[in-house]
């Protein structure tokens, strides 16, 4: 029987204190699925860079962040950062294409909803079948 889908909200403050705290909070999330120690350190560097890029392009003193998940992919959406790139500076767009680059190295999809100024950047990681020990490759 497959699990229902779940959902958690939090809102941290913007500050890099936290993202320790963020990689704590995934780890816990992705554990409690099937994912891999690799893929659980891969959705832990793609959290992290997603909220300090959220540090530099987030103007509320907070950050939201959803997790929804199921049994077989975890999705994270951080909420209302300026990703349309209208409002950062030379520096923080480069800063801000590096992290993209990253996350997208690490995770199955990346995706962005805009509405008004701000974007919700959307991370997906897909739970990997895992080969039974002695079944053919």
């Amino acid at each position: 029987m497959e699990k229902k889908a779940e959902k958690i909200h939090i809102e941290l403050p913007i500050s890099e204190e936290y993202a320790h705290f963020l990689r704590l909070m995934v780890s816990g999330i992705a554990s409690r699925m099937d994912f891999s120690l690799d893929e659980v350190d891969d959705l832990k560097i793609a959290a992290e860079e997603a909220y300090l890029m959220a540090i530099n392009c987030c103007f509320n003193p907070t950050q939201k962040i959803d997790f929804d998940f199921s049994s077989d992919e975890l999705t994270i959406i951080f909420r209302d950062l300026i990703l349309p790139r209208a409002g950062l500076d030379d520096n923080q767009k480069k800063e801000q294409d590096y992290s993209v680059f990253i996350i997208n190295a690490v995770v199955d999809e990346v995706g962005a909803e805009s509405k008004d100024d701000t974007s919700d950047l959307i991370i997906l990681k897909r739970v990997k079948a895992v080969e039974k020990k002695g079944s053919p490759a």
